[in-house]
């Protein structure tokens, strides 16, 4: 379900108010968490507003009724105020949460029709990236001879035909849903997830158009159209990066230690943005873990950063995918944050490489570009 929730807002995502109900009720099992407080938030646009608390009963059960006339993005947390544990989508006038507070992937959501619609698209995506990454590995690491072209031609039309599949799932799901909320979802994930020779920016805008026209006053659809318009009258963004320092930057790494950007002055640092629902972002880690291999020993660092995971997740996606380099973490999504404001709505996933004076030189470097860039500046 984080695979497309955190991805909509922007990052690790049931869903609202029939038009004309004014609240709805949300009832839940904690196990193994009585005497605990559990605090309720709207996230998204609405940066964590606390919209209620209570404490857990001897069985762990409580019942929130919570006034609303608009379907919003929400999430659920105990223990500790800070801890992003459930996230939800209101789409019912009846809404139960009941799991294990130790296992937060033991949690059953029932009562929101979009909810179920959104946990089968994020598997059905998670399976097409799968197989993507997979054949894309082997197409990788074939060679440049005549005897490997023709299999690597095969491989190729094997990955379009995966990006059309993935195409008309997210179709379907965008076309089957009354719910603004998960529309939004499909569209942001579209917006950084797919190429552009699928999902061109003009159709991704035509299908937010007509969300905007049954959704008007939807708070998500009308920011990301905001974000389309700017991207749109900035075509030429990126190149003006290029010969400018990196923004000042300092974040935490897993340890909670600030990480400063500018403390690597002196060396050649490549920084890459990634988020766990960020397939995409995460599939160049191949490539990133020769580079360390191959030039480790020189005055060369690597750094990425990942938009609105929680800290569970992000050290979980780490081990997991083996991210290289030195870690840090922004907890809002990339479109909210201080670094994607500053950087004017830049598409994510992005990469820029900096020499030992900050400046960025390079940016976007994917693939065997990337080796090639490094060979040419590092040796």
């Amino acid at each position: 379900m984080k695979y497309l929730i955190a991805a909509s807002l922007v990052l690790y995502f049931n869903i609202a108010l029939a038009q004309n109900e004014k609240s709805f009720v949300l009832k839940g099992i904690i196990k193994n968490g009585n005497g605990k407080k559990v605090w309720l938030k709207k996230s998204g646009l609405y940066s964590n507003l606390l919209i209620d608390s209570i404490i857990l009963n001897d069985t762990g059960a409580f019942v929130l009724k919570v006034k609303t006339d608009e379907e919003s993005f929400y999430k659920l947390t105990w223990g500790s105020e800070d801890n992003e544990k459930i996230e939800f989508i209101n789409d019912g006038s009846n809404i139960s949460i009941e799991g294990d507070a130790s296992n937060t992937k033991s949690f059953i959501i029932q009562g929101s029709q979009a909810i179920s619609n959104l946990i089968t698209l994020s598997t059905l995506l998670q399976e097409k990236d799968i197989l993507y990454d997979s054949i894309n590995i082997v197409k990788t690491n074939l060679s440049e001879s005549d005897a490997d072209k023709e299999a690597k031609n095969n491989y190729t039309q094997q990955l379009k035909i995966i990006i059309k599949e993935k195409r008309d799932i997210l179709f379907k799901y965008y076309t089957s849903t009354q719910s603004p909320k998960l529309q939004f979802c499909i569209l942001i994930y579209a917006f950084y997830n797919m190429p552009s020779e699928s999902m061109s920016f003009n159709y991704i805008d035509s299908l937010l158009n007509e969300s905007l026209k049954k959704y008007s006053e939807d708070g998500e659809l009308k920011f990301l159209k905001s974000a389309l318009a700017q991207t749109k009258e900035k075509p030429a963004m990126k190149k003006r990066w290029i010969g400018e320092p990196f923004p000042s930057l300092s974040l935490p790494d897993k340890n909670g230690n600030m990480i400063n950007i500018s403390n690597f002055r002196g060396k050649y640092v490549l920084i890459y943005f990634w988020s766990g629902w960020c397939a995409s972002c995460l599939k160049d880690n191949v490539y990133l873990i020769k580079a360390v291999k191959k030039f480790q020993k020189k005055d060369f660092n690597i750094i990425g950063i990942s938009f609105g995971t929680n800290k569970r997740e992000w050290t979980k996606t780490i081990a997991k995918v083996k991210l290289v380099g030195i870690q840090i973490r922004e907890p809002k999504e990339f479109i909210f944050s201080k670094i994607g404001e500053i950087l004017g709505g830049d598409d994510a996933p992005s990469n820029f490489l900096l020499n030992p004076n900050g400046t960025i030189i390079a940016l976007n470097l994917y693939g065997e570009n990337l080796e090639t860039k490094l060979k040419e500046v590092l040796n």
